[in-house]
């Protein structure tokens, strides 16, 4: 009965001290800076009469920051909005910094579009994914 009992309990004693917070979060990808100067971005492939160029896929690995990288248009990741414990000292990118990147690989190939544009989580490899296909929209 001991041999039941004792792995009970400590099975009981681990799991009972977890506790679920209750949050929110909100989560936006702001296309407005990027399409004020002409620049299109769609989460659809139809409606465009375009030339592709290439799928393009920019991958974000949350992590520490390398030695001298600054955490500009990074986010740190906390538990909670608010939270002002000890952190991990890990970093995800902002919506802003996966815009900025991608749009800046687009430009660079010479495509005035994203079409099938989506920005996706990872939760395995712990990474943000933006993705879309680089066309020039005629």
């Amino acid at each position: 009965m001991k041999n039941i009992v004792y792995p009970i309990i400590i099975i009981l004693s681990l799991t009972g001290c977890t506790r679920a917070m209750y949050t929110e979060s909100v989560y936006v990808v702001d296309y407005r800076e990027y399409t004020k100067d002409g620049f299109i971005i769609s989460p659809t492939v139809t409606g465009f009469n375009y030339q592709p160029i290439s799928n393009i896929e920019v991958v974000f690995n949350i992590g520490k920051l390398r030695k001298g990288e600054t955490a500009e248009n990074l986010r740190l990741i906390v538990p909670y909005e608010g939270y002002t414990g000890k952190t991990n000292n890990e970093y995800a990118p902002s919506s802003k910094r996966m815009m900025d990147k991608i749009v800046s690989e687009a430009k660079q190939m010479g495509a005035n579009g994203l079409i099938d544009f989506k920005t996706t989580y990872n939760a395995r490899n712990r990474a943000w994914v933006a993705s879309g296909i680089a066309v020039i929209i005629k």
